[in-house]
């Protein structure tokens, strides 16, 4: 999130986010989360510069509300 030039990616596929994302930097990494499918949380992370996303599952269904 350092580099000055962004371009978009597609973090996750259509249909598993349902909330508006919080992104972060923290270290050399960019980091995003969001509510996803049944009240869950969804965890996305990347190393600046590099690929892919890695998706991690936070929390379970019925514990997130956004």
């Amino acid at each position: 999130m350092a580099d000055k030039h962004r371009h978009p990616e597609l973090v996750a596929p259509f249909g598993t986010t349902f909330s508006a994302p919080s992104v972060a930097q923290v270290g050399t990494s960019s980091v995003i989360a969001a509510e996803g499918p049944g009240a869950s949380l969804r965890f996305y992370w990347q190393t600046i510069g590099g690929v892919p996303w890695h998706p991690e599952f936070v929390a379970p269904f019925g514990t997130t509300f956004a």
